[in-house]
């Protein structure tokens, strides 16, 4: 069964909030206020970059999500998935075989 979410009296599956865009920034309100916001800027950040996979884009994204404890919008990943994550990003070059396209894919779950 998939998760719903109530909007304006209807239960809509969660992922129609990626979709539409009066979901996407009722949820977004929603996510601010209790909190909770940062995952969610994530997902659609990661969604964003899958269309247009980049090395600088990529960094952008560890430095806000990742990297540290300094992040601006820190996420809370496994220590393992930030890990190899990381490791993978280190060792891309542009002869590297490293996908930039499925670098965050493990923490996008």
């Amino acid at each position: 069964m998939k998760p719903l979410v109530a909007h304006a009296g209807l239960e809509v599956p969660f992922e129609n909030i990626f979709l539409v865009a009066e979901l996407r920034e009722n949820y977004l309100k929603y996510l601010k206020h209790s909190y909770q916001l940062e995952p969610m800027m994530f997902l659609l950040a990661i969604r964003d970059y899958k269309q247009s996979p980049d090395k600088k884009l990529a960094q952008q994204l560890i430095e806000t999500y990742i990297a540290d404890q300094s992040c601006v919008l820190q996420v809370n990943i496994d220590g393992q998935t930030k890990t190899n994550l990381l490791h993978e990003f280190q060792q891309y070059d542009s002869r590297s075989n490293v996908d930039l396209g499925t670098i965050f894919d493990a923490a996008y779950k």
